[in-house]
């Protein structure tokens, strides 16, 4: 073995440098691009700390609201996620962010081999990541990584209609898989982490749809429900929303599966009326369809007022119609649903 410093090759016929075993990346690193392949961004016997950031510029096709996914893994096995993961920043992307996008990718290894990562977007920064060389198992990065991006995507899709405290609980916990997915050490066992999360997530989106369930219900078909099942949708939508406001998850989820339940019970036929109308008020569709929904509900209110169960059938049936009018329109028009997108690497 060379000894450290200058050692002269004889088939390059020049003195080169010769670093510690320890001191030089023994795989490549790389990051994994949008059709899953592994480009690599430093190269095996690499020394750290390396003196300046090494730098690879990229592009990324997204729309405003998508997420970029940033994943580097060490190894040089195709696709890249035959390779162990050192760690995972996602963001999501600004408004203004449509079409192709310049993306540049910034990579330095301090003298722990822990890796710094600045990624630049079309001219703006996003924060910076540090991925920690704490070999934490890559399956438990992957499960976290794939959690994280569930409540990533959950956080956005539903910020505006969380409480203050949800939003807290919900952002402190992906927060807590991000350290994993970085490899940082964490304070208890990353199953019980894993399976916290999921649940908590699993029931902050019954909860959220029990809440709206709880109003609906009660505001657009009250006439064809039961006394005692619209008493307790009312109730229930009172204490749903004392049990968010105050943080208590534990009963919040308990209501929300007795909204469920009722829901269950009222049958498919009510729940498409129901939402028939409920989108009908919101400009959910076009105006002609808003319109005959409208008139439908009219028609359907006065006949359960006055007791004619033939009028209520009908004008049931003929609201389920509509339903399903208004279900191909939505497919039809619906906007583009968020992605994650990745990074792809300009053609040569």
């Amino acid at each position: 073995m060379n000894q450290l410093g200058l050692a002269f090759c004889s088939y390059c016929d020049a003195e080169l440098p010769v670093a510690a075993p320890s001191d030089v990346t023994p795989r490549p690193i790389g990051v994994r691009t949008s059709d899953g392949s592994l480009e690599i961004l430093v190269q095996a016997g690499t020394r750290y700390p390396t003196q300046q950031a090494i730098r690879h510029d990229f592009h990324v096709i997204a729309n405003p609201g998508d997420i970029l996914e940033i994943a580097l893994h060490e190894g040089d096995l195709q696709p890249a996620e035959r390779n162990d993961l050192c760690g995972v920043s996602m963001y999501e992307l600004p408004e203004g962010t449509t079409g192709t996008k310049a993306l540049t990718i910034a990579v330095h290894l301090d003298k722990d081999r822990s890796i710094r990562l600045k990624t630049r977007l079309d001219g703006a920064s996003f924060a910076r990541a540090v991925f920690l060389r704490n070999p934490l198992p890559p399956e438990f990065r992957r499960r976290a990584r794939e959690a994280h991006g569930r409540y990533q995507k959950f956080l956005a899709d539903w910020r505006h209609e969380l409480t203050q405290v949800e939003s807290a609980v919900l952002t402190e916990t992906a927060a807590a898989l991000v350290q994993v997915v970085r490899g940082e050490a964490f304070g208890r066992s990353l199953d019980t982490l894993l399976e916290d999360a999921d649940q908590l997530l699993e029931r902050q989106q019954n909860v959220r749809w029990a809440t709206a369930l709880a109003y609906r219900y009660p505001r657009h078909v009250a006439e064809l429900m039961p006394p005692e099942d619209l008493e307790a949708m009312r109730r229930h939508r009172s204490t749903l929303k004392s049990m968010r406001e105050a943080a208590d998850f534990d009963r919040g989820h308990k209501i929300a599966e007795e909204v469920l339940s009722i829901r269950r019970r009222l049958g498919e036929n009510l729940y498409q009326v129901m939402s028939a109308l409920a989108l009908a008020s919101h400009n959910g569709v076009n105006a002609a369809l808003q319109q005959r929904v409208q008139q439908a509900g009219d028609g359907l209110t006065a006949a359960a007022r006055q007791g004619d169960l033939a009028g209520v059938d009908a004008a049931k049936s003929r609201i389920t119609d509509l339903y399903r009018d208004m279900l191909r329109e939505q497919a039809e028009f619906r906007a583009p649903e968020r992605k994650t997108v990745r990074p792809e690497k300009p053609a040569r």
